[in-house]
Order: structure tokens, then sequence, then C-alpha cells
């Protein structure tokens, strides 16, 4: 059972990393990269609806970039290369952090996209024609009082990213592409589906001591029967060994994040108008 200290603890880096606008400059929402310890000169800085594009350079290369980010999203960060001298640019990657109550994963993915930014006036209009997530490229987690970094935090992470995929898949098929207001709202949806070991027994789905067969992980007991008859075969030892369970407490940030990165990207694509404010 966790410390309650402990939780009170790191409850202002939860909040710092679910609270945080984009306008905010804060480590969270710089994702991987304050990680890294770079720093950057911001240029420029434009809003347009629910995004801040910003213009910035950095302090230890001096290369010049675009970084994008989203209100939906605040630990999100979506790096372009600055425009050329016809307005094009190459979206390469993005970095972003999933915090929860024991840490945070995060992590940089390589992107393939490509767009323009025009500026006209006191504005500018972003054109994304195409825009694909490739694969984690980098990163570090941290658990309670481990810190992770190097290979070993790479194949973890894409290891998670794999499990993700595969239950946001599933979610998608279940829920029939189901959209929610915001991550607490996808929690409530769909952790009764997940765990209803956690539930109160009036709560739970009908027949569930029916042919129940169990397998014990650690303190937990899952319920193998509603496991095959619920999840698809690719996610039958991911619940049953508790993995699923341990993904959804230490990265339900980066679950709804990919359950909802097509309709991000889908959002991103076509034309965004902004307005310089610095």
């Amino acid at each position: 059972m966790r410390s309650p200290l402990r939780l009170i603890l790191r409850l202002p880096l939860f909040l710092a990393a679910v609270l945080c606008w984009p306008g905010c400059v804060s480590l969270v929402e710089r994702g991987g990269r304050w990680l890294e310890g770079d720093r950057e000169k911001i240029l420029a800085v434009y809003r347009g609806g629910n995004f801040e594009l910003r213009h910035v350079r950095s302090r230890k290369s001096g290369a010049e970039s675009l970084a994008l980010f989203t209100g939906s999203f605040p630990t999100l960060r979506i790096n372009a290369s600055a425009p050329d001298s016809s307005g094009g640019l190459t979206l390469f990657s993005l970095d972003f952090t999933s915090p929860s109550y024991s840490g945070w994963n995060s992590f940089t993915m390589e992107l393939a996209g490509a767009g323009t930014f025009s500026l006209r006036g006191n504005g500018g209009t972003l054109r994304i024609e195409t825009l694909e997530i490739l694969q984690i490229s980098g990163g570090k987690i941290r658990h309670q009082d481990d810190r992770i970094t190097g290979e070993e935090a790479l194949s973890a992470l894409r290891n998670r990213y794999e499990r993700i995929r595969s239950l946001t898949g599933w979610m998608h098929e279940r829920g029939q592409g189901r959209l929610f207001a915001d991550q607490k709202a996808f929690e409530a949806y769909w952790e009764a589906a997940l765990f209803p070991e956690r539930l109160p027994r009036q709560k739970r789905p009908p027949d569930w001591e029916r042919n129940a067969r169990w397998v014990r992980e650690g303190e937990r007991r899952w319920n193998e029967t509603y496991t095959r008859e619920t999840f698809p075969g690719e996610l039958w030892l991911v619940r049953n060994s508790g993995a699923l369970f341990r993904d959804w407490e230490e990265a339900a940030a980066w679950i709804y994040f990919d359950y909802r990165w097509e309709n991000l990207a889908e959002s991103l694509t076509g034309e965004l108008y902004f307005s310089k404010v610095r």
C-alpha cells in the first residue's frame, strides 16, 4: 500500500503536469527535452484556437525550430524545422511526458511529417499535409525513487508502447471510436471494463463468478475467464500478469494520448491560423 505522505509529496508534480497550459513554461511541459537539459530562446510566439506555436533557438547548438503545443495535451510538444525560404517545414519528432502519482514516463518519438508556415502581417498560417508516428527514439522513466535511463529506458518504453497500442486498438473496436471530454472521463469509462476485480461486487459484470478461473499476481487476483472472454489474445498475458494494471497506474495519460492521437493528427492536418502574440 502506498504511503499517504509519499502521495502528498508527489502531488505537486502531478498537478503541474495535468493543469499547465501550453503558454506556461514548466519543466513537465518540455517533455523529454527538459530531461536532456536543453535550453532555448523563444524568438516568437503565435496562438490560434487551442494551439500555440513557438519559434525557438537552441542555446546549445544555435539551431532554430518550431514547437507546437496544444491545450488538449499540456505535456505534448511537436517539433518541426524552421520554415525555409518558401515556408516549407518538416515535422520530425514529438516529446511527451506521462505523469502519475508514482513518477513519469517521458519520451521522444520520431515523426514523418511535412507542411508549410506562411507569415502574413501579424500572423501566419500553418498547413500540415502529412503527419505519422514512427518509433520512440529515447526517453527516461521515473518510478517512485528509481530512475531508468539509456537503453534500459528505451527498451521499457518501446515495450510499453506496444502494449498500449494493442490496448487502444481494442478500445476503439469495443467503444467504436467513442470520444471523451478529457482524461478523467476516459478513465471513468474504461477502468470498469479493464479491471472489474477492483469494483464492488454489485457493480461487476453479470455472471462474473460463473466458470471463473483465477490467476494470482502478487497480492492481486485476475479473473482469467473474463480476460479470455473480453480481450483479444495478445492482451491475455498482459492482463493476467498484472502488466496491464501497471500500465494503467503508471501511464494512463499516455494511454489516453494514444487513444486520441488519430483525432489530434486529423485536427492538425489542414490549415491552422495563428496570430503573433510575442
